[in-house]
Parts: structure tokens; sequence; C-alpha cells
């Protein structure tokens, strides 16, 4: 799954860009590399490798804390309405998750009780990748930015995605109240085997159009669309109370044949599969 190990994140201890310091043959000397969070349908690496042709040169699953998913990119009626985004959380939204439980029994550890706010409802799962500056440029033309998109700043936590709750330990592991950097800090995971936790500086995507930032101006994706943004959560082991929550999202019952997300990147699939055979 994921393309670095906990053993290897000691390399990436750094803010983005990341500006490598030892040369190699296929790279120059001083090449700059971002680090660049899905939350979307890019979680899905043949998004990333086979429909938008990249080349991650790592990759891992990590949190968004105090931020949401939303569905606030406009797209294309009747095929797929709306595209994913992160925004984030208002004081008030904030409050609203402290304090309520709206997570299903079973989502729950039954010594838990009812999640946090800093587990589930307050932070968005995702896939953060390190990219080349070339590629990294690619990601800002292909998701329209900055007419669809805007980069967003952030702050994303490293986990060892386990489908559990590794990822829920990582982020209760770290100070959310301040949020400070940190280099590394340790935890116990669920599974009881120390790993490391970092906290790393990152570019995402939020909606471009300030009126679209706004929750009541969610639009509701395809089911198409969805599966890819499962099929990706899967991929990575996101935590399963996450995948669960992504799986009760409302999807528009008015798509036409549930949209076309999943075809385009079964045809990107299959065009390459096609030019190997050939190559």
């Amino acid at each position: 799954h994921s393309l670095i190990s906990l053993s290897q994140r000691n390399l990436y201890r750094v803010n983005s860009p990341l500006c490598a310091s030892k040369s190699t043959a296929a790279r120059a000397a001083k090449a700059c590399s971002y680090y660049y969070f899905a939350f979307g349908s890019n979680m899905a690496l043949s998004t990333m490798t086979k429909l938008r042709k990249l080349n991650p040169i790592a990759s891992t699953p990590a949190i968004l804390p105090n931020h949401r998913l939303a569905f606030n990119i406009p797209g294309s009626p009747f095929l797929e309405p709306s595209a994913a985004s992160v925004e984030p959380l208002t004081p008030e939204e904030r409050m609203e998750g402290l304090f309520g439980c709206d997570a299903d029994a079973d989502d729950a550890d039954s010594n838990d009780g009812c999640f946090i706010d800093e587990d589930y409802d307050n932070a968005v799962h995702g896939v953060l990748y390190k990219l080349s500056e070339e590629d990294f440029a690619k990601v800002c033309q292909t998701e329209g930015i900055p007419f669809a998109y805007r980069l967003h700043r952030c702050r994303v936590i490293l986990y060892n995605g386990d489908g559990k709750m590794a990822g829920r330990d990582a982020m209760l592991a770290t100070n959310n109240s301040t949020f400070d950097p940190i280099s590394a800090a340790k935890y116990t995971s669920s599974n009881s085997k120390e790993c490391d936790t970092l906290v790393v500086s990152a570019f995402t995507l939020r909606a471009a159009q300030t009126e679209f930032r706004r929750k009541e101006r969610d639009i509701k994706p395809s089911r198409s669309y969805l599966n890819v943004l499962l099929r990706g959560a899967r991929e990575y082991c996101l935590d399963g109370a996450y995948v669960r929550k992504l799986e009760r999202i409302q999807i528009d019952p008015n798509v036409i044949g549930g949209g076309i997300s999943e075809l385009l990147l079964e045809v990107a699939e299959r065009q390459e599969s096609i030019n190997k055979f050939f190559g």
C-alpha cells in the first residue's frame, strides 16, 4: 500500500517544498519536491499514476486536523455533479464536533463509546504524496488551479494505515489544541506496536470561490466518484471508522449511470496495459 514505511519517514522530516541535498543519477543536485495531501479521487494510486500520468516519489496515509471534507467544486449535472475539497472548520464547527456524538455504535471500540472530535468529525483522512516539482505542477494544472481550486498550506499527521485506528492514535498522540510543529513523537498504536508520528507541512486544495466554501453549498457527489474515494481509502488502509463515514455520504440519485469517474479510471488503466503489451 504505502510507498514509504515508518522506518523511512526520517527521510522526510522537513517542510514543503523540499530541496534534496543529495544528488542522484536521475535528479539534479538540488531538485525540489513537494508534499501534496490528497483527500478525494487522488487518494487512489491509479488516479495519480495511470490517469494523471504522475510518478509519486512516496506516499503514506495522513490526517488533516480541523478541516472537513466538502463536495463544493461544481461539475457537470447528471454526469459528475461535484468534486471534493477540504475546508477549514470554523470555531463553531469545532465545538459542534467536540460535544456532538453521531457516530454509529459499531464505529467505536466497546471501551471508547463515541469518538471525540479530533478523531473523525473534525479531521480529513487522506494520502500524503511526495512529488517532483514537475509532477506537482501537473497536479495544479489538471486540478484547475486557480479557477476551481486554490492551493492551501496545511500540516498533516502521518500514520501507518492498518484499517483500524492507527490514524486516530497518531492524532491523539499530537497536541491538537495548539498543533505545534513537531519533528517526531512516539505513540503506541491499537496493535501495541511503537511507531513514529510526524507532522509535515504540505499543500492541499480548497475551493477557489469563497461563495462555495459554506457547508450549505455542498453538492451531492456521484456514486462512481465516491467509489473512487473509497478505493483509495481502502488501498491505503485508512481508519475503518473513517471509511465507514465515507460510505455514509449521500450521493446524487439523478446522475446518469451513477457517474463516469470509475469508467475514466478503468480506461486509463486498460490503456496503460495495452501500451505495455505493445511497448
